[in-house]
């Protein structure tokens, strides 16, 4: 079987005296980390492959900044090094590497000793492909311009305008971004899927997340580091990211497809 790596703690409901009294918990569900497995599961579908047949047991890191939980034998696609852990000392020597999400990520391991192709892409820029935008539903809203926060800077954008809760069901999510016109926000995968859409996109600037992972991002799609405005104003005012340069068969192409039965071929 293989298992598809997805970070999605659970956190506490209830804050302070009373969720130590009540310990309920829940997941956190924010909608970039659930989209790798659900990718995917659409991607083995499109070649009429069933997840349950694999051809062993095996570890598939896809979507996000999870460099830093990868053991040796794991297999990694599009995944990236978490700038929060960059002077962390950790390996990924053993580990089988198909994809990066970016240049920055390369860099890093390599640095380490990693043997890493020049293959990348984070697979979200797959979302259009294998979430046509016809079969996602309504929208949550419709506006002018969506923001699409980091879930650390939800709360405090919680009651702005046009603003989209990062932790709303993942086709709701995308079927909002989708369908904007415009996305601003914090959240690398709200920029992402709206990119991958042909949405324009600004990066603002995140409460508690570094460059890192938007540079990478930025650098495995052809572009420079990109400016990140500070408010939803400025991000408006400075208009859409340059356009990205995907190279979405190649990922495609990258993908362990030989981890299942069947798509050897």
């Amino acid at each position: 079987m293989v298992e598809l790596y997805e970070w999605n703690p659970r956190r506490p409901v209830l804050r302070g005296p009373v969720g130590r009294l009540i310990p309920l918990r829940r997941p956190v569900n924010n909608f970039g980390d659930l989209l790798g497995p659900r990718l995917v599961e659409r991607m083995l579908a499109s070649r009429s492959l069933d997840p349950g047949e694999s051809v062993g047991s095996e570890r598939l890191f896809t979507v996000g900044s999870v460099m830093h939980e990868v053991a040796p034998g794991d297999h990694v696609w599009g995944s990236g090094v978490n700038g929060k852990e960059l002077a962390r000392d950790y390996s990924v020597a053993g580990a089988r590497i198909h994809a990066v999400r970016g240049e920055l990520t390369k860099s890093f391991l390599e640095a380490r000793g990693a043997s890493v192709p020049a293959v990348f892409g984070d697979p979200g820029i797959l979302t259009a492909r294998y979430f046509p935008s016809t079969s996602l539903g309504a929208p949550l809203f419709r506006a002018d311009y969506t923001v699409v926060p980091n879930l650390h800077d939800y709360r405090s954008m919680a009651g702005s305008p046009n603003v989209l809760n990062p932790r709303a069901p993942l086709l709701e999510c995308l079927a909002t971004i989708a369908n904007s016109r415009f996305v601003v926000g914090s959240s690398l995968h709200g920029l992402i899927v709206a990119e991958a859409y042909g949405v324009p996109a600004r990066r603002m600037v995140a409460s508690t997340e570094p460059d890192f992972k938007y540079d990478d991002y930025y650098s495995g799609t052809g572009r420079a580091p990109q400016r990140a405005a500070r408010s939803v104003d400025e991000a408006l005012s400075l208009g859409a990211s340059d356009r990205p340069e995907f190279d979405c068969d190649g990922l495609v192409a990258s993908f362990p497809w030989h981890l299942w039965r069947g798509g050897e071929a």
